[in-house]
């Protein structure tokens, strides 16, 4: 797999090459100095918005074109890949992740802090939560800029259009990503590097209008989707065979049953997601998308998740590797969340603190495996990566046991449920009720590969039963109350805090809509774990879950006072001068305000949830 699929690396020299992601190096951090080759040069730009799915039907065309494109269809797959911690083509792996993850969005969406200030072989220092630096916060940037050089040949390529049904799978990875990343920074130049633009200047696009592409690109490719079933036997045979062959993200490549209504369903989702999005800048607009894409069908079981299988490919999770250096520990906001609901979780997928935690100030001695604990993000930990030196590498982290299997998610059943859990609160048609799609959003919100996982037998905690953790997870479900909980940090380095959650889990249809929302979007938190890009998003849209402030926030960029949290990451690559021109030429514009952390997307107004 990993020979056949290895990335041809082709043309897209983008001045900000050097954030891409992880190429050719050994150790944790040098990444962030590496820089892509060009091995040849592709310079064909196509219409990529027009697919004219009725009109291609022949098979000895499409058999033309699958031909002609192998390599690029190869190198597709890794492009894939790269969309969750790949390089070069291969599996996800620990370097890549912890660039495009664990080094970003995952510390501002606090599921993990990094517990320490120095990395040495890239010589980067982070103080704290938001003093970033810029060799590492362009991550993924990065894991953009290199599934794009993987993607935008194929959808660029003169022969695409005689297989339109795969320009619109391409497109709809593409452009998911697409959103991942203008969530995170702001404007980019995402019509130019579609099209497949090669030598700047390059145009940065605002924000907005990348989602209105995006949308108008999803339902080309949605009624692309349906159109299948009308072709000829033998284009679709051919089709069914490379959608099985390109597409990992998807059992059988999304064809199994002979139909590409499972692409159809995940670009629904995906225009549901984008939906919710919109809720508070155009609410009526965002009922619309979302019913429409509610009634043409969505993601309705874990089968039918879109992710990257590490139990399948023969891989673990790079979160756990990435956690096994040192790099990254559990958040307390994690750690208060899990424990004001006495989560199932808190009995087997985290560990508790490796080695005895010594409090500074009152010598209290927390034992080695006592307590699950988090780092407060914001906090200064010490500067390295050993435990001698530095308390915070003993915290929390998770259990490889329970979850290397666990799917590196694109798109995930239990958020799908929430979501139509939010469009059902706010009156939208949504098939079902509010009440409904939560409870179901928390019964899937494991970790574990729905296809791999056994609930039968012995529990992690040693207890027998069928369905163990169904059974944890009614009695979670029925919690009225929160379970009331003081954060203590064991180093004594940061102060105690109360929890600030004060809702439980149970429904309760007496409640405001205001809690109702807040129970959704906590739960949802926790179900999508540990995609920070989504719970981010959505801690910036609505506030929740509530959470402790950022401590020493003093020493992000300025623009951010005591209980403010980051808005959005600068422009990645500013310190190349051709790069820097465009961002100030057409991205600051098109962002609207200064590059800076508390510059609110168009997205993320600063009004009531209601």
């Amino acid at each position: 797999m990993k020979s056949k699929h290895m990335i041809v690396l082709m043309a897209m020299a983008l001045p900000t090459l050097g954030l891409q992601s992880c190429l050719d190096y050994d150790n944790p951090g040098d990444e962030f100095n590496s820089t892509t080759k060009n091995v040849e040069k592709v310079t064909s730009r196509g219409a990529v918005d027009s697919i004219p799915f009725r009109s291609a039907t022949d098979a000895a065309a499409a058999a033309t074109a699958i031909g002609e494109m192998k390599d690029l269809l190869d190198a597709g797959v890794g492009g894939q890949f790269s969309m969750r911690g790949g390089k070069q083509g291969e599996n996800p792996g620990a370097h890549a992740y912890q660039y495009q993850y664990s080094l970003g969005v995952d510390n501002y969406a606090e599921y993990t802090v990094i517990p320490h200030t120095f990395f040495q072989y890239s010589k980067i220092r982070v103080a704290s939560s938001y003093a970033i630096d810029q060799k590492c916060y362009g991550g993924a940037w990065g894991s953009f800029t290199e599934m794009k050089t993987s993607l935008v040949p194929i959808l660029n390529h003169a022969k695409v259009n005689a297989i339109p049904e795969m320009k619109a799978a391409y497109l709809t990875l593409f452009n998911f990503q697409a959103v991942e990343v203008a969530d995170v920074y702001g404007p980019m130049p995402y019509r130019e590097l579609k099209t497949n633009l090669q030598v700047g200047p390059y145009t940065y696009n605002k924000v907005e209008d990348v989602y209105n592409d995006v949308i108008m690109n999803l339902d080309t490719a949605i009624a692309c989707f349906h159109y299948f079933d009308q072709k000829p036997a033998a284009y679709k045979q051919k089709l069914i065979e490379q959608f099985k062959e390109s597409f990992l993200v998807m059992n059988d490549g999304g064809a199994g049953d002979g139909t590409l209504k499972s692409w159809a369903r995940f670009a629904n989702s995906l225009k549901l997601r984008l939906a919710m999005h919109l809720v508070k800048t155009d609410p009526a607009r965002a009922q619309k998308l979302a019913e429409a894409a509610v009634a043409d069908g969505v993601i309705e079981s874990e089968k039918q998740e879109v992710s990257i299988r590490p139990g399948v490919l023969g891989f673990s999770h790079p979160l756990t590797g990435v956690e096994n250096w040192g790099d990254a520990r559990m958040s307390a906001t994690m750690e208060i969340i899990l424990k004001s609901f006495d989560h199932p979780w808190l009995k087997y997928l985290f560990e508790k603190n490796s080695n005895q935690l010594v409090n500074s100030k009152t010598g209290e001695i927390t034992a080695a495996g006592t307590r699950i604990c988090g780092i407060r993000t914001g906090t200064h930990p010490g500067e390295g990566q050993g435990y001698d030196e530095n308390q915070y590498i003993a915290f929390s982290k998770l259990n490889a046991q329970y979850f290397s299997n666990a799917p590196l998610q694109i798109m995930k059943y239990a958020e799908v449920c929430f979501l139509r859990a939010e469009g059902a609160l706010r009156g939208w048609n949504m098939g079902g009720t509010a009440q409904h799609f939560y409870e179901e959003g928390i019964r899937h919100g494991n970790c574990e590969d729905p296809e791999m996982k056994s609930m039968d037998g012995t529990a992690p905690d040693g207890t027998s039963g069928v369905n163990w953790y169904d059974a944890w997870i009614n009695t979670y479900m029925a919690q009225e109350n929160p379970v009331a909980y003081v954060y203590k940090d064991p180093t004594g380095d940061t102060p105690d805090a109360a929890s600030p959650i004060k809702i439980g889990v149970k429904w309760n249809d007496g409640d405001s809509q205001e809690t109702k929302l807040e129970k959704i979007i906590t739960q949802k938190y926790i179900a999508t774990y540990p995609n920070g890009f989504e719970a981010w998003h959505d801690l910036r849209r609505t506030g929740y879950p509530r959470k402790l402030d950022v401590l020493n926030i003093d020493e992000a960029d300025g623009s951010l006072s005591p209980g403010d949290i980051m808005r959005r990451l600068p422009f990645p690559g500013t310190q190349d001068i051709a790069t820097k021109q465009d961002v100030d030429n057409t991205g600051i514009p098109a962002l609207g305000g200064p590059d800076k952390m508390a510059t609110r997307l168009f997205w993320d107004k600063a009004t009531s949830n209601f």
